[in-house]
């Protein structure tokens, strides 16, 4: 199975959090992503790395988040839980956009 981050399209022995933590534990990046990555799917071998969950929003649910398990899903409804929706005749505008 090859490991790679859903967002930055890398793979563990790219990322250097990765490369780091493996040293010091005696072990290659792909064996640390194995042992100690949160976000693995165990089916796929998808992850996200540190930045990668930062800028996707970090993700979470009840059953713990893992890369790849209704991905889309999840984003796009983050996406519309932040959406105010106009009223009717309302325009939008810098001010209710943000």
């Amino acid at each position: 199975m090859e490991l790679i981050c859903i967002g930055c399209n890398k793979h563990p022995n790219e990322i250097e959090e990765y490369i780091i933590e493996s040293k010091s534990e005696g072990i290659s990046p792909d064996e640390y992503v194995l042992r100690e990555e949160g976000t693995l799917n165990h089916k796929t071998g998808q992850f996200l790395c540190t930045n990668c969950y930062i800028k996707a929003g970090m993700p979470s649910s009840p059953q713990g988040w893992k890369a790849g398990d209704n991905m889309f899903e999840d984003l796009s409804n983050m996406i519309k839980d932040s959406l105010t929706p106009l009223k009717d005749g309302e325009e939008l505008t810098e001010s209710n956009f943000f």
